[in-house]
């Protein structure tokens, strides 16, 4: 396989670890997380609370310096996707994350 993509933040970061030290990259995927969609309550932005979007933030920081090369952002407020992106290093792809789809590259 070229990469991987796993879904979730900080509860996936051993494994993530774990694969990328494996010599596997992996990009992350944070928001919303069809795989997990049952545990969400179904397909809902993510996001939307002070204290939601605290957690996803600091899940994207928490993935990028686990070492994802990329990290996608699925249905989440689109001023939360920028700040995301923004204070990131790594590239970011939008999915339904606001009215502009967010791809930054470096």
């Amino acid at each position: 396989m070229q990469a991987v993509k796993l879904e979730g933040g900080r509860e996936r970061l051993d494994s993530i670890r774990a694969i990328i030290s494996a010599g596997i990259p992996v990009m992350g995927h944070l928001g919303l997380t069809p795989q997990s969609i049952n545990i969400l309550g179904g397909f809902r932005t993510q996001g939307r609370t002070a204290i939601t979007a605290k957690c996803l933030f600091e899940d994207a920081l928490l993935l990028e310096e686990a070492g994802c090369f990329s990290l996608v952002l699925e249905s989440i407020p689109d001023r939360l996707a920028e700040m995301i992106s923004t204070r990131l290093t790594i590239p970011t792809i939008g999915i339904g994350a606001g009215a502009v789809v967010m791809v930054r590259y470096w």
